[in-house]
């Protein structure tokens, strides 16, 4: 059999709005998160005309109450046929605009052994595919999705190979979704993102390390500075908050969501500053950049020299396509360490500390 694959239709994003109303009056479980996911939640991407559905709970016994819920209900057929393969993902398809002669002969469950029942094929209308939000299986599948709604040449690439796949004769219809497993998983592949062990940085005349608890005090006197919180943006700290931020920053590298350096000096090991990136977009092809450098250090190169080696780091070991900045727009010295080392305006944005000039620097 061919599968059909056609142009995107605007009309996708409201059926999926549609139907996630329809499943939250339906399911009323606490925690509960609806996401369209697949082909037809990507703007501009060919899809066959079904769509996908990632629905999350808290925790198994969730996934329990869920299948209880749905199994039989609203053409809502559940699939047990799959779950000897992904033993922790509950799988239903919602059939629609079925005619009167063939709906008593649509199951409301297919069973391990049994093959796709033909009826469900041509009626689906929807796939969903519920899992624990804690699963892998929810993290790969928002992250591709969302990787494919920022990267047009990923997204021009994969719409090319699902419109030679549509041309072939398949057997299945689950082998047409084997045939894209590589090119899935080689994306995903692309875009992983560990900062363990961290990534020490070494230039001429600087160390980039990890933040340590016994920084505690230089790091205090580098955020309290009057100069440096002159046009920087962050949480008063004082001698009991600057642990509680410590090991904030120590928690989100960890958990590979931002790394944070400080900018020590390679001769005398004094910590003179610190840079970041944080704020990654949803489909890790942005990351946001941040600096501070105290008084004494300024002007002599050394922003500018560790800046280099976060962003030589970044083009060789992170996804990212584009770096950003935000800057006060009255802060000259930043713009033009920015400008210096190839980045552009973009925009000015009104930030909670006043007026900010966006600058984007393109590593890949």
């Amino acid at each position: 059999m061919k599968l059909q694959v056609i142009p995107y239709q605007k009309e996708w994003k409201e059926k999926f709005k549609k139907e996630k109303e329809f499943l939250l009056s339906l399911l009323r479980i606490d925690g509960l998160k609806i996401e369209h996911i697949g082909s037809t939640s990507v703007e501009g991407l060919s899809a066959k005309p079904i769509i996908d559905i990632l629905i999350g709970v808290e925790n198994e016994s969730d996934l329990i109450d869920l299948q209880e819920k749905l199994q039989g209900k609203e053409n809502y057929i559940y699939y047990q046929k799959w779950e000897p393969v992904m033993p922790f993902r509950k799988f239903f398809i919602k059939v629609e605009n079925v005619i009167e002669e063939d709906k008593n002969q649509i199951p409301t469950t297919v069973n391990v052994g049994e093959d796709q029942p033909n009826l469900v094929l041509k009626y689906r209308g929807f796939h969903l595919h519920c899992v624990c939000t804690s699963h892998e299986f929810w993290n790969t599948h928002l992250l591709f999705r969302d990787h494919l709604r920022e990267d047009a040449t990923s997204l021009g690439n994969y719409e090319n190979l699902k419109l030679e796949l549509a041309k072939k004769e398949w057997e299945k219809s689950e082998d047409y979704s084997y045939a894209k497993a590589d090119f899935i998983s080689g994306i995903l592949n692309d875009l992983k993102i560990s900062f363990s062990p961290f990534p020490t940085l070494s230039t001429d005349s600087l160390i980039l390390r990890a933040l340590h608890k016994n920084d505690a005090k230089d790091f205090l006197r580098l955020r309290t500075d009057p100069e440096v919180r002159k046009f920087l943006y962050v949480d008063n700290l004082d001698s009991k908050t600057i642990y509680n931020k410590i090991d904030h920053l120590q928690k989100w590298s960890q958990e590979d969501i931002s790394v944070f350096w400080m900018i020590t000096d390679k001769k005398t090991k004094e910590i003179i500053g610190s840079i970041c990136l944080w704020n990654f977009s949803k489909g890790r092809t942005k990351a946001e950049v941040g600096y501070d450098l105290m008084p004494s250090a300024q002007g002599k190169g050394i922003m500018s020299e560790a800046l280099q080696s976060v962003l030589e780091y970044s083009k060789n070991n992170l996804p990212f396509q584009f770096i950003k900045a935000y800057t006060h727009h009255e802060n000259e010295k930043s713009i033009q360490l920015l400008k210096r080392n190839g980045f552009s305006f973009r925009f000015n944005v009104e930030e909670k500390y006043g007026l900010a000039a966006v600058y984007q620097k393109q590593i890949k």
